[in-house]
């Protein structure tokens, strides 16, 4: 796959895509970071990731790695989920002895039935993403809404697609909720977004245009400078 991108002269201009849901989310997450890491001669343009209901993916280490391609303008990722699903949630750790902890990578797009919100692994949101994807959480909101369905029957209604892609559709009233207050001002200031509609205008690089989001990747390596 590689050598077919990569061969064909008409692809300079072209962005490479990589989409998933569920397992698939998680393996597509690997394999942009992969084909973000690889140094292409016709792909100039960042690899874009748009992942559903992903579980997570990798460790520190990982993370890490993920956030460098990112702060290098090599990669963009956007990871939408519901709030009532499970399957972000776990599974956690590692296997082995000591287990390392597994963590999320690229902006998160978090849905639920009133609201939904960006947010990306900083180091001053860290106990907030914690609660939001922890097991706790997600109990939480199943107790207090999961009883029409029963455990199999809402588990397979908010981890499905469906519910994903009615509350993405559904702006009527909503426009507003998508943004975070810091990626309205951020945006405005290059495109004059209607107050209707402007989930359907937003993109992924206004996303990644704003700091006050990621933080500047805190978590990316650091890179040892070098002088003449």
């Amino acid at each position: 796959m590689l050598d077919d991108i990569d061969s064909k002269p008409e692809n300079l201009n072209y962005e490479v895509w990589v989409s998933g849901h569920s397992l698939g989310a998680s393996m597509a997450s690997l394999v942009a970071f992969e084909l973000a890491g690889t140094p292409f001669k016709r792909i100039r343009k960042a690899v874009k990731c748009a992942t559903f209901s992903s579980p997570l993916t990798g460790c520190e280490e990982f993370r890490a790695a993920f956030q460098t391609l990112e702060k290098e303008g090599l990669l963009q990722h956007v990871r939408v989920s519901n709030q009532e699903d499970f399957v972000p949630a776990g599974w956690p750790c590692s296997l082995s002895f000591p287990p390392r902890a597994y963590k999320h990578v690229g902006i998160n797009l978090q849905l639920d039935d009133k609201t939904c919100e960006f947010n990306y692994p900083t180091k001053t949101n860290g106990l907030k993403r914690s609660w939001d994807t922890s097991f706790l959480r997600k109990l939480g909101v199943f107790f207090g809404k999961g009883g029409a369905f029963g455990p199999m029957g809402y588990i397979l209604k908010y981890h499905g697609e469906s519910v994903i892609n009615d509350r993405m559709l559904d702006m009527s009233g909503r426009a507003e909720p998508y943004y975070t207050p810091n990626v309205v001002l951020a945006s405005e200031v290059t495109k004059p977004y209607s107050k209707t509609n402007v989930f359907e205008q937003l993109t992924v690089d206004d996303l990644y245009n704003d700091e006050s989001l990621h933080g500047n990747f805190p978590y990316a390596l650091k890179t040892k400078s070098t002088s003449a």
